[in-house]
């Protein structure tokens, strides 16, 4: 394999990987809702070719546009981190009332 085709390769994969973040992350969600970040990430960097804080954008726009609810967010925190807990739904505020 020559350079130039594996970086084609990895952009490909990469590409394809960040394309299916938000479904994966909405079928785990689906099987299992509510789950700490922390349970939701691991699996999706083994099958996904993707990073940890690609995930964690996409989860946060997913919060942002009320797709899914994150349970442990301060007022001021604008990333999901290990230890606030997803589930389907609209935004959830650090008291856990939620704010749609």
């Amino acid at each position: 394999m020559t350079p130039d085709s594996a970086d084609n390769r990895y952009k490909r994969l990469h590409a394809e990987g960040l394309a299916r973040v938000e479904p994966e992350l909405l079928a785990r969600l689906r099987h299992r809702s509510p789950q700490a970040f922390k349970e939701l990430w691991p699996p999706l960097l083994e099958t996904l070719h993707v990073t940890k804080t690609e995930v964690a954008q996409k989860a946060w726009e997913l919060v942002r546009t009320n797709i899914l609810a994150a349970r442990g967010l301060k007022p001021r925190e604008r990333s999901i981190k290990d230890a606030h807990v997803l589930s389907l739904g609209g935004k959830v505020s650090s008291d856990g009332d939620a704010s749609r």
